[in-house]
């Protein structure tokens, strides 16, 4: 093994490189130190008649101030001369970066002519600033021992096992040169420690395949650059450059960008690197119980012969192959199968020799490209991936081998598509251990078209005053994600148009995405356009600590935990606009103690929910709070789950669908005050969307009040379906512009309904209709009020009638409807008194009418018309009072 300090050329020439000198070398010193400001020697070394032309320094950091100069010299203390040197550098020609404590930088000090380490000599670096506190190094416990690195005239190209330090050259106060070295092996000799610093570059060539194989630690330290393309000259179409870990632990080795360092990769970009399915894999079906039944589509793929449902063919229903038996004679809506059991509603079902899918773009999608396939059904683990066998052509896509699962190709639930392949490549040797990344603070990252895969467990991108910009790049077969953003003051920070299958494998705590802090220069971040179809063994797809950061037209579906979850006390929302969350094992979007606004173009749908509450969109704990627009069905127990206070949807929709019932739209499980929906739309079938099978509306557990108003909204599951589950006398679900009618009303209560009949009236539309539940207790019509003064009395008059089936209703069964005063204790009326009560049949109009008791002060009398029973229903109209 040798160490090697970069001369500047190509990796495999030896005149590339200068051997360090190993008997001046220190590398191990770890105590921060000064500079001192009188010339100061380190410890002594021998002569050994070796070349040298430059000594590189390790800084910890310089004052952020600059002024003076620092001095390097190698000295002959034999003879008490200077052997070489002094090189005169100006302080702020040093980095900026790092400051205190983020890990230093190497600079080389090149002399200006070489000077050999004469035999019988003893020599020593001797360093000086020309003020104090200007610059600190790392030192052993030995006086001014601090580390170095003096580079021989020898040279040797690099091997297996060899540490490397590609620094640039300073030469004199101002001046210097970039070291650069073209990075052209393509041999997969594993190096040891790699370090880029200072005025040296690693530039991978963008016009032969190469490959860099490590077997320890990369540094990109301040002021060094690793360039894998440029912007202006990515890696070649028809080249690949990959970065490989060898790692013999999980997580043993990494790529540490420190301050002031700058990691660049630029792929060759794709046409396409993403699509949707545009034609139905499969379909749903209902299977009845017999022997060899008619099977029914729900909705899909038409199971016609020209579509390959041929008598003798075979279909995966549920993933068990059942022969067909018959061909459809209906143009595909029904064929007979070849089985003998139970019924199975709502089957998926696919023919088991699907090996061509259409895609909603012409892809250009190459032979050997790696293709995810998203799920589409409430079962997260359907996802599938594929190496195509030939190339795309047009909107067609031919597969190596069949599909397995159902996939969606009509709106709204058609699969997405990713291509995973990038000719940069970030890998790890072992799949069962990971190397990680470590991004500093104030470094710089531009990455597009980059595959990021092997990572482990402790990556972190921290970035705040540098930047972190990357775009299109595919994270796959990852134990954990690349992206876990950790710092209080996070900044700068794009994560784009990046894809993502099999993200995290690790059984617990893997993310597609992380924000891993509470943020406080949230502006900058920015999580955009991010499609993650598959993360197996992890959890959420997309989990934030910090709501304030912008998170826009994501997709996360596949996922072993929630789409998304977003969590910080009390926090303001950023921006949330346009992410779908879809197929995942629990709710698509969770958000925890949240307020502000969620924007619009949210989507929904058929997430499993497991654990309770089982909900597609999930609010905790959320308080001022509006919502834009949502779209939620096909989610496995509930569309919306809310607790909290002061919460508004705009524009929602929910629904169950064809292929997975939803039993709810809103679920109330826990009291929300001033929860209300405008413009929305509750269960109104459409295409594959269907009624909600319990209730648009519910409260589930005993005891927790209801307090839900309604503006301009559906409720389209039907009678009986809309609202239920009331069980506290103060509940109410109050519904004005009702079903998106204008002027219509409609109420609920714990004992009935109150709502706006343009039917049934007795002199002009429209009336109050009382539809009561139960005989138990009393269901009152809405308060009229008028104001009274002290000793009066007024006439109250109402006009009832009873509803009858002869006249198309039901025949009502409650005690006879009341006209009742409510008690005024601070008026003179203790009790709700009755003024008077009907005594006429079914169908017909009375007017009911009664004397207020008088009063002892001046206010305002409450007046209402009681019903009970649990058939049929009551008009009130034409009040009057005098």
């Amino acid at each position: 093994m040798a160490n090697l300090l970069a001369i500047g050329g190509n990796w495999n020439t030896a005149a590339s490189w200068g051997l360090v000198h190993s008997g001046s070398m220190q590398g191990s010193g770890a105590t921060s130190a000064v500079w001192p400001t009188s010339m100061s020697y380190g410890p002594s070394f021998a002569g050994d008649n070796i070349e040298i032309d430059g000594v590189a320094m390790y800084f910890e950091y310089r004052s952020a101030s600059p002024n003076g100069w620092g001095k390097v010299v190698l000295r002959n203390t034999t003879d008490n001369t200077d052997a070489a040197g002094p090189v005169t550098f100006d302080i702020a020609d040093l980095p900026g970066e790092p400051t205190s404590g983020d890990g230093g930088f190497w600079a080389f000090f090149k002399f200006a002519s070489p000077v050999t380490l004469t035999t019988g000599k003893n020599f020593a670096i001797g360093i000086q600033a020309q003020n104090a506190t200007q610059i600190y190094g790392y030192k052993t416990a030995t006086a001014n021992d601090f580390n170095r690195l003096l580079r021989r005239t020898a040279t040797a190209a690099p091997q297996a096992g060899d540490v490397i330090w590609i620094i640039g050259e300073t030469t004199g106060q101002g001046t210097g040169n970039d070291i650069t070295i073209t990075y052209d092996n393509n041999v997969a000799d594993a190096y040891g420690v790699l370090s880029v610093s200072h005025r040296g570059i690693l530039d991978v060539s963008p016009s032969v395949t190469t490959q860099l194989v490590l077997a320890a630690h990369f540094y990109v330290l301040a002021g060094g650059k690793y360039q894998q393309g440029t912007v202006a000259t990515p890696i070649g179409s028809a080249y690949t450059h990959t970065l490989q870990f060898n790692a013999a632990a999980d997580n043993g080795y990494a790529f540490i960008l420190r301050s002031g360092g700058t990691l660049i990769g630029q792929g060759n970009p794709l046409t396409y690197d993403r699509a949707l399915l545009n034609a139905d894999i499969g379909g749903i079906v209902d299977v009845p119980t017999g022997v060899n039944p008619m099977i029914t589509r729900l909705y899909g793929r038409l199971m016609t012969e020209a579509n390959g449902y041929t008598a003798g063919a075979t279909l995966l229903i549920n993933g068990a192959a059942i022969v067909i038996r018959t061909a459809t004679t209906d143009g595909g809506e029904t064929l007979q199968i070849t089985k003998t059991s139970a019924a199975i509603p709502a089957a998926t079902c696919i023919l088991n020799n699907i090996t061509e899918i259409t895609t909603d773009v012409s892809t250009g999608w190459l032979t050997g490209d790696d293709i995810g396939i998203a799920p589409t059904t409430q079962t997260y683990t359907q996802y599938e991936r594929k190496t195509l066998g030939a190339d795309a052509s047009g909107t067609t896509v031919t597969l190596p081998s069949a599909l397995v699962y159902l996939h969606d190709g009509t709106a709204p639930t058609r699969a997405e598509l990713v291509n995973l392949t990038r000719n940069v490549i970030w890998k790890c040797n072992n799949a069962a251990y990971g190397f990680y990344w470590s991004i500093a603070n104030k470094a710089t990252v531009n990455l597009d078209w980059v595959i990021l895969s092997g990572f482990g467990s402790t990556s972190i991108i921290k970035t705040t005053t540098g930047s972190c910009n990357i775009q299109r790049c595919a994270v796959k077969d990852c134990r954990a994600t690349p992206f876990i953003l950790n710092h209080a003051n996070l900044d700068n920070v794009t994560i784009k148009d990046n894809v993502g299958y099999n993200v995290g494998s690790y059984s617990t705590g893997g993310y597609g995405i992380q924000v891993a802090v509470a943020t406080t220069g949230t502006t900058g971040v920015v999580i955009d356009g991010n499609w993650i179809i598959c993360l197996a063994g992890g959890t959420h797809g997309l989990y934030s600590l910090d709501m304030g950061i912008t998170i826009i037209n994501n997709v996360m579906c596949g996922c072993k935990g929630n789409g998304f979850y977003l969590t910080e006390v009390g926090a303001t929302i950023g921006i949330f606009n346009n992410n779908k969350a879809h197929s995942n094992y629990e709710n698509g979007f969770t958000f925890n103690t949240a307020t502000g606004s969620i924007g619009d173009g949210l989507a929904c749908w058929r997430n499993r929910g497991y654990t309770a509450p089982a909900s597609g969109f999930e609010l905790l704990t959320c308080f001022n709070l509006n919502i834009g627009t949502l779209e939620a069905f096909g989610n496995n127990t509930a569309n919306l789950y809310v607790t909290g206070a002061e919460i508004t949807f705009t524009g929602f929709t929910g629904h169950g669908d064809k292929a997975h019932a939803t039993a709810y739209g809103f679920n109330l499980a826990a009291v929300v005050a001033k929860l209300k929906f405008v413009n929305s739309d509750f269960g109104t079938a459409s295409g594959i969307k269907v009624p909600h099978t319990t209730a648009d509306i519910a409260g589930t557990p005993p005891n927790i009040p209801i307090y839900v108003d309604l503006e301009n909204t559906k409720l389209g599951s039907g009678d009986g379906k809309e609202v239920v589950g009331m069980s506290t006398p103060d509940s109410f679900v109050r519904s004005s512009d009702h079903g998106q009618v204008s002027g219509a009303f409609k109420s609920w209560f714990l004992r009935g309904i109150i709502e706006k009949d343009i039917t049934y009236y007795n002199t002009a539309a429209p009336s109050q209709r009382l539809t009561p539940n139960t005989h138990d207790a009393k269901l009152k019509s809405g308060i009229k009020r008028f104001s009274i003064e002290s000793g009066s009395t007024a006439t109250v008059k109402a006009n009832l009638r009873k509803s009858s089936a002869a006249a198309g209703g039901a025949d009502y069964d409650g005690a006879q409807p009341r006209l009742m005063c409510k008690a005024a204790p601070l008026m003179g009326i203790n009790s709700d008194q009755v003024l008077d009560t009907m005594t006429a049949g079914l169908n017909s109009w009375e007017e009911l009418s009664g004397v207020t008791p008088a009063i002892d002060a001046d206010g305002v009398l409450e007046v209402y018309v009681d019903v009970d029973g649990d058939v049929g229903f009551v008009n009130v109209d034409d009040w009057g009072m005098s």
